[in-house]
């Protein structure tokens, strides 16, 4: 709830991500890694499609979160609009990477 209330929404392609920065109630939970939900409705594919999908959404987190900048801690809501399952890895990546560096030069600035 407090995501939808509070979270800023950007759209990337046949992405949309939601993020909401951990506020100083939640300071236990900055110290670990962000929070990822994902939201895949059945007009993306069926059951392998969707699982395949979250599969990969989920690796390029961990590349992103991997790196030397990282991401932003906080929630975030990761949606998935039917076009995504002609994307491959790399496009994928691409989307889910621009969406996530918005957050990123807002939190810096």
């Amino acid at each position: 709830m407090a995501l939808r209330r509070d979270g800023r929404t950007v759209r990337r392609g046949p992405l949309e991500v939601r993020f909401r920065a951990f506020d100083s109630a939640q300071s236990g939970l900055a110290t670990g890694g962000p929070r990822v939900a994902y939201a895949i409705s059945r007009a993306v594919g069926g059951a392998v499609v969707r699982n395949r999908i979250r599969r990969r959404l989920r690796a390029i987190m961990i590349e992103v979160e991997n790196q030397l900048e990282g991401i932003p801690k906080g929630d975030f809501l990761i949606r998935v609009f039917p076009g995504v399952a002609y994307c491959d890895y790399s496009a994928l990546r691409q989307h889910l990477t621009a969406a996530i560096g918005e957050f990123s030069s807002e939190i810096l600035r």
